[in-house]
């Protein structure tokens, strides 16, 4: 996932700074390679669903989508200027017009029914294994993360569909059953209420499951043992959720 991640930026950006003035032939591939890679560590110190989430407009990130963009364009500034040797006004102009161009790829790849790859497992998948790999965690450890997100996010995904389409407005926050009026496909929709039940309970004991080899020792550091206990938390507290 992240080498189709890491392409998909790198299309972007070839494309953006292909067409760009002012920047020498011979830095161009440089200016990729380094705009791409800048972006990639800005995601990576955002590694977290809400942080994810706020960057990519999909709501609950907390409103912190402008600061997010903002951290993002100063790291593609400062190695374009560092590495590549462009003038900051460049490094500036590239990453103005880059990052939205990649956000609003990776947004609409996510709200996409026909983009399998991109869609909320997908990107809590992700959430989590960037985390890791910020972490040093080892590849198995991963793995279970990169699982845990996935399984959350279906989870979180099945449950939504299930209070649009049983939840109280006021509850909720929101207006309901709006889904069913546009038409649109849902997990009760198509699958039914029992069963839509039945695999949002299965989605989350997976999720827990995944995270089986963290589960905390005596040895244990509290640290570890927090964010064991959280994201359990987090996974059974979607089949209770009233909003």
């Amino acid at each position: 996932m992240l080498d189709q991640i890491m392409n998909l930026v790198k299309g972007q950006v070839s494309d953006a700074i292909g067409g760009m003035k002012g920047i020498p032939e011979e830095k161009k591939e440089a200016a990729v390679q380094t705009t791409a890679h800048s972006l990639l560590d800005g995601l990576k110190q955002n590694a977290t669903p809400s942080g994810l989430s706020s960057l990519l407009g999909l709501g609950g990130g907390g409103g912190s989508a402008a600061g997010m963009s903002s951290g993002l364009e100063g790291g593609v500034v400062s190695a374009l200027t560092s590495k590549v040797g462009l003038s900051p006004a460049i490094a500036q102009k590239i990453a103005a017009t880059v990052i939205p161009l990649v956000m609003s790829l990776f947004k609409k790849k996510v709200d996409d029914p026909k983009e399998p790859g991109f869609n909320l497992e997908s990107l809590l998948g992700v959430a989590l294994e960037l985390g890791g790999l910020v972490a040093g965690a080892a590849a198995d450890e991963i793995k279970s993360l990169t699982a845990y997100g996935r399984h959350f996010g279906l989870a979180f995904q099945i449950t939504d569909d299930l209070l649009d389409y049983l939840g109280d407005a006021e509850n909720m926050g929101k207006r309901v059953r709006k889904d069913a009026g546009k038409n649109k496909l849902t997990y009760p929709g198509v699958f039914g209420l029992d069963a839509a039940w039945s695999d949002a309970a299965e989605e989350v004991r997976a999720a827990c499951l995944a995270l089986e080899p963290f589960k905390p020792t005596d040895q244990t550091p509290r640290n570890v043992r927090i964010a064991y206990d959280s994201l359990i938390a987090y996974a059974r507290y979607l089949l209770g959720r009233k909003q």
